[in-house]
């Protein structure tokens, strides 16, 4: 125990608490290599899951112009207290945890909620599994949907989208499945590639569905919201994106209540 030592640090930030934990508690660890890149190449899950003790991950780092890899387990998670505990965790630099305080300050959140006529469990069951529909119910605005990994329907699948999301420009983008919340009908969708990222380093959209009623027969609210960072100031916020999903939410439910 005599070459056992303990170095301690401690940083102010402005991000939320919740928010800044997160990242280092969930999948978003992934995206450390976009805020940080100069100094942490990659993050990648090397076994189990990204939010449950003894998962193992994998890091390509950069410290004192050095290239370094290392594989570290997640060895406790208190939620409480928002602590995490990581074995043999190699990243030790505090300019990298000032710019990932810094690119949390600029990530910014829109809502819209809408109360529908159909039941919260068919309207969560188009977006959870029966997504091939879409054309089908909005052919106005959305063209094509492809899933490209996965079964579309489970965390981790990729899907491709060809829509128009304002006037008669169509626009195609990639999005992943990042999270299911079965209980609370919630489902988050993040743009990986296409249009999107184009404008906005960081692109999230989260549906959840809450009956009214005893969820079968009776009308629901949907809420969406969207978690963005924009590539530059001149970006505007993405309302036209939540002037789609309001759209796309209309369609869904005149869709259930005509095919009831």
């Amino acid at each position: 125990m005599a070459l056992v030592g303990k170095l301690e640090t401690e940083v102010e930030i402005n991000t939320p608490a919740d928010k800044f934990y997160k990242i280092f508690a969930s999948q978003i660890m992934h995206l450390l290599p976009n805020v940080s890149s100069d100094k942490i190449q990659g993050v990648e899950l090397h076994e189990g899951d990204w939010e449950t003790a003894g998962s193992v991950k994998h890091w390509d780092y950069t410290l004192d112009r050095s290239s370094l890899s290392l594989k570290e387990t997640v060895e406790a998670i208190d939620e409480e207290n928002k602590t995490v505990t990581f074995q043999r965790f190699g990243w030790r630099n505090i300019e990298a945890l000032q710019e990932l305080q810094g690119h949390m300050a600029q990530i910014a959140n829109i809502e819209v909620q809408a109360e529908i006529k159909a039941s919260a469990d068919k309207f969560y069951e188009i977006f959870r599994s029966k997504g091939y529909l879409l054309p089908k119910i909005c052919p106005n605005i959305i063209k094509d949907l492809q899933v490209l990994k996965g079964d579309g329907s489970s965390v981790g699948s990729i899907k491709q989208w060809t829509y128009v999301a304002a006037g008669n420009f169509s626009e195609v983008s990639k999005e992943t499945i990042e999270s299911i919340d079965e209980k609370n009908k919630s489902i988050a969708f993040r743009t990986v590639e296409g249009e999107v990222t184009k404008h906005y380093k960081s692109f999230k959209a989260t549906v959840e569905v809450t009956p009214r009623g005893n969820g079968c027969s009776s009308s629901s609210s949907v809420k969406w919201n969207i978690e963005y960072e924009k590539q530059n100031e001149a970006v505007p916020a993405p309302n036209k994106y939540l002037d789609f999903v309001v759209i796309l939410t209309n369609n869904v439910d005149a869709y259930l209540l005509n095919n009831a």
